[in-house]
């Protein structure tokens, strides 16, 4: 699988970027030779000095084979290309969505445009698919999948780092209160939680 990019590609910022995946997107031949060179992504970049954007056409390794200028973000990702169909290319955010807080952690958000809700979304679907190894977590056996990458914006208070998997609904409370209590915090007392929750429904079908 093609790996995503780097965040600066030639000096410039990476804000959206495209992938093969699993195959080369198209090839470029070699100036007097008959072997060619494989483009396996593109990246739309911004040089922030200048203010100036391309699209660059990637090696595997994210090396610039060929590039394009173009006035706006928008008009690179759309801007005709004579070697690929522009339409068919799934452009997707560099940036990250973001947690936020009101007046504490309780009350947090993610923010993010829709394609980078979109992305984060897809991320912990495949997160969810993607090969796990197994770990003990305060006594609980966890999967975590192998991916590193931080899910959110890393430079906030809080940040999603991925994902933790269970078995069971008990074995997420279990795991909740064991990580609370080394934190230094009350245990939630879910038993009593579950008995508010059906207290407004209580009597209604004697």
């Amino acid at each position: 699988m093609h790996p995503n990019p780097p965040k600066v590609i030639d000096g410039a910022i990476v804000k959206f970027y495209a992938s093969g995946g699993t195959q080369p997107i198209y090839s470029v031949p070699i100036v007097d030779s008959a072997e060619t060179i494989e483009i396996w992504g593109l990246a739309i970049c911004h040089y922030p000095n200048t203010g100036k954007i391309y699209r660059f056409s990637c090696d595997y390794n994210w090396e610039t084979q060929n590039d394009l200028d173009f006035a706006s973000i928008l008009e690179a990702k759309t801007g005709l290309s004579g070697n690929y169909e522009i339409e068919k290319i799934q452009w997707q955010p560099m940036s990250k969505t973001a947690v936020i807080y009101e007046t504490g952690p309780d009350e947090s958000w993610l923010i993010g445009t829709k394609e980078e809700l979109h992305t984060f979304a897809s991320q912990i679907v495949e997160l969810v698919n993607q090969n796990t190894e197994s770990r003990d977590m305060f006594g609980v056996n966890c999967q975590l999948p192998t991916s590193t990458e931080k899910l959110t914006e890393p430079m906030t208070e809080i940040s999603f780092n991925g994902l933790i998997i269970v078995d069971s609904e008990k074995e997420r409370r279990m795991l909740i209160n064991a990580n609370r209590k080394n934190n230094g915090l009350a245990p939630i007392d879910w038993k009593g939680h579950d008995l508010r929750l059906i207290q407004p429904y209580e009597g209604l079908n004697s």
